[in-house]
């Protein structure tokens, strides 16, 4: 049932196209960055999830993964699951889980684009190239947290409104806010500063590093988050005798 899950996310149609234009699109960038020498290539490098590699990740978790909560009223068998023993709840259950195992595979298949192509143009020292790997390494703990918590979030609030488009809308802005809000001239902890840094681009787009104070409130804050709209979720789902 699981691996029936998967495949069906590793068939939508915006897999291929989304990888190879984010691995042709970044080649090109670092193409012409390798020309103005290796200092700047490094430094282009280091930015592929501030903006590029993270939007195709809100791009693949709005329109891959979370679409896969709404298939049962797309095909018509939501029925069927319903009179199924535990239907409802096992079959959300395992689509959590497979959305968690395919948004982990798109984060590695991204950084593994960034880590090749920077090889391939990389003309440094060898030194440099092993920095630069483990800085990638490092920053894809961040990353691989805020991707496998926006893909949950996401999948609760389709599961809320039964409705794509809704989650792609409410989602797509509250991921957004953090490419359009200035976060450095936001007051901390303002409602502002969490709109910037409260809803998983933050992490995805791995651009800063928090002070510990911070990341202590955000932890906290992404902890509440998630258990609260998983409550709901569930809540609903039992007064609609889903689960």
């Amino acid at each position: 049932m699981l691996r029936w899950e998967i495949k069906k996310l590793v068939k939508n149609s915006f897999n291929l196209p989304i990888l190879a234009g984010i691995t042709c699109l970044w080649g090109i960038i670092l193409y012409f960055s390798a020309q103005k020498g290796s200092e700047q290539l490094l430094m282009t490098s280091t930015t592929f999830w501030h903006v590029l590699g993270s939007i195709a990740v809100g791009f693949m978790i709005l329109f891959v993964n979370t679409r896969l909560f709404i298939l049962d009223e797309e095909e018509k068998v939501k029925e069927v699951i319903l009179t199924t023993q535990k239907g409802k709840a096992k079959v959300f259950l395992l689509r959590m889980i497979a959305t968690v195992i395919y948004t982990t595979w798109t984060i590695v298949l991204f950084l593994l684009v960034q880590i090749v192509m920077f090889l391939i143009f990389n003309r440094v020292e060898t030194d440099l190239a092993i920095t630069f790997i483990t800085d990638c390494l490092e920053s894809f703990l961040y990353v691989w947290i805020g991707s496998v918590l926006f893909s949950i979030f996401t999948a609760c609030i389709c599961t809320i409104f039964k409705s794509h488009m809704a989650t792609v809308i409410l989602c797509g802005i509250l991921f957004g806010l953090t490419y359009l809000l200035r976060g450095s001239l936001l007051q901390h902890y303002s409602f502002e500063w969490f709109l910037e840094k409260g809803f998983f681009s933050y992490l995805i787009r791995a651009k800063d590093i928090l002070l510990e104070s911070q990341l202590i409130i955000l932890t906290i804050w992404y902890g509440v988050l998630i258990v609260c709209i998983l409550m709901l979720t569930i809540k609903l789902q039992l007064r609609r005798h889903e689960i």
